[in-house]
């Protein structure tokens, strides 16, 4: 694929971010943009309206934690599949409204700790969410890491058969 393909989310523009640490959710939230001016009321009605911003991550979004199974899956796939030696990451994926089929847009490696960093403290003080209270994010941070630890130092041993 040359060029993204338009996923519809709604009326207005709608999606999720989830946080894994070694393929384990730590965070999982909805982003909306507020209303502005017109609704996107179809998938294809850009021309009832002039044309209508499509991002749902802006500085005054609308964010509300959430605990879609399906999205977490595929987030926690994700990384176990494509990105398992990576520590910390962030997904950005969209559901159509129409057909419910769920898409990863990005994934970020960098500026992803949400729960301590200044932007997420103003997203949960602008929200009044706690990021750190959804699935515990620093007690199960803690037991991923001591599951991880003795694998991947075993695994990085120089007496390790990587055969």
């Amino acid at each position: 694929m040359i060029a993204q393909c338009f996923i519809y989310s709604g009326e207005r523009p709608s999606s999720y971010r989830v946080v894994t640490l070694f393929g384990d959710v730590l965070l999982c939230y909805r982003q909306t943009a507020p209303a502005r001016g017109f609704l996107l009321k179809g998938r294809w009605n850009f021309r009832d309206t002039g044309g209508i911003s499509i991002v749902s991550n802006t500085k005054d979004m609308i964010v509300e934690l959430v605990e879609d199974k399906a999205v977490i899956a595929l987030a926690e796939r994700a990384h176990r599949e494509a990105f398992p030696d990576i520590p910390v990451l962030a997904f950005d994926i969209i559901r159509d409204c129409e057909t419910g089929s769920l898409y990863v847009l990005e994934c970020h490696a960098g500026g992803t700790w949400m729960f301590s960093s200044d932007t997420g403290l103003a997203i949960e003080a602008a929200n009044n969410i706690d990021f750190r209270a959804q699935f515990g994010a620093v007690e199960k941070a803690a037991k991923i890491i001591a599951r991880e630890t003795p694998l991947r130092a075993i695994a990085a041993s120089p007496f390790h058969d990587r055969r």
